[in-house]
């Protein structure tokens, strides 16, 4: 199964997941994480399922799933450990490497 990730990564719990993370754990569940929509793409996960990306992926017949929704279905019960560096473009992090809500922006972060 083909994936794409987009937008900050948070559980059904409401705990940030650094995305390099959760793209080795699909590896390891024969999940491919792909770096863009794809025509071989099967799912589009997201934070937001309202989004211009997650539109444009459904009108292309895409599935789109939240990242809660990706999780429970596809793979339950599974600890997701931190082993990567937040990356400043792709998870929301604070100075100091803790992740914040998506509301923040790193224009915000820079003067802390």
């Amino acid at each position: 199964m083909n994936v794409v990730l987009t937008g900050p990564a948070i559980d059904g719990a409401g705990h940030f997941i650094i995305r390099a993370d959760l793209a080795l754990i699909c590896g390891s569940h024969r999940i491919n994480v792909q770096p863009a929509v794809k025509p071989d793409t099967h799912i589009l996960v997201a934070s937001r399922s309202d989004t211009v990306k997650a539109k444009r992926a459904q009108g292309c017949g895409k599935k789109v799933m939240t990242y809660p929704d990706f999780l429970a279905r596809f793979l339950p019960e599974v600890v997701i450990p931190k082993q990567s560096e937040p990356n400043r473009h792709l998870d929301k992090v604070a100075a100091g490497g803790a992740c914040v809500p998506a509301e923040v922006g790193f224009e915000a972060l820079d003067g802390a």
